[in-house]
């Protein structure tokens, strides 16, 4: 909290809360505390704009997080929750401790409890034992699912890692095919929902302008996060560290593209 306020006094809007587990924070302490209840505490620092969560575990995510995601007004309704896969057999070599079923449910609730919620997840293509049939589960889990952000990656061999001496091991250029052929899937599922947003007037933080672009700037919206998702350009009056009002009126496979409306801070 202390370093919280500190970056907020000097002029920080959006503080990003980022873990390999978020969700295991206040578990450890005595007496034990949550991410929620950090979360409360937060939201009540006047200065700040935006609270994101980075990585949040799957098992973990409670109802309790859930509602506070929900009903805390600086804490943006976006949910970073790697699942690294979605066929039954890979997530059990990968020790994940749940199944495709269970994971739909897990996101059932999540929408269920959080409306209007941007998921983002990523996931792992050619894990020792990934079979094409197992791929396929995946690209079907992806495709009924339709996340809001996928971050893909390919399995990396590492010594002295359980999956090292796992028998199955996949050729790299299979990996690197079926990465492609997921983030394909995921570009056109990202493009419609963008698609979705043209005519619509949202809140975006401006960033800075455009490199090579005298005329633009760039900026985020609260369900973007930076570096890791797309970003809205921008034309109109704005300056970086403002937040404005922005019609969209072009969409991208990732990137958004609007006009300056109104400036609100």
């Amino acid at each position: 909290m202390a370093e919280a306020e500190a970056l907020a006094a000097g002029g920080v809007r959006e503080l990003n809360l980022i873990a390999q587990d978020l969700t295991a924070y206040g578990r450890d302490l005595q007496p034990q505390s949550s991410l929620a209840k950090l979360l409360v505490q937060l939201d009540q620092i006047k200065e700040l704009r935006w609270i994101r969560l980075l990585y949040c575990y799957p098992n973990f995510v409670t109802d309790e997080l859930l509602d506070a995601i929900a009903g805390l007004a600086k804490v943006v309704k976006y949910i970073d929750m790697p699942l690294q896969h979605a066929d039954d057999s890979v997530l059990w070599a990968m020790r994940r401790e749940r199944s495709g079923a269970a994971l739909h449910k897990l996101l059932e609730r999540v929408r269920a409890r959080v409306t209007d919620v941007a998921l983002r997840t990523s996931f792992i293509t050619g894990f020792p034992g990934e079979t094409e049939q197992a791929f396929g589960r995946l690209l079907d889990f992806v495709s009924a699912e339709q996340f809001d952000r996928v971050g893909v990656f390919t399995y990396s061999r590492e010594e002295n890692t359980a999956a090292y001496e796992m028998a199955g091991q996949v050729p790299e250029r299979v990996k690197r095919e079926r990465r492609k052929r997921l983030m394909e899937l995921q570009a056109e599922i990202s493009l419609r929902k963008n698609r979705d947003l043209v005519g619509c007037e949202l809140e975006v933080m401006v960033e800075g302008p455009m490199p090579g672009r005298v005329t633009r700037m760039r900026g985020r919206t609260p369900v973007q996060a930076p570096e890791i998702d797309g970003m809205v350009l921008l034309r109109g009056e704005a300056q970086p560290g403002e937040f404005v009002r922005a019609k969209i009126n072009q969409a991208f496979s990732y990137d958004l593209a609007g006009e300056v409306t109104v400036a609100t801070t």
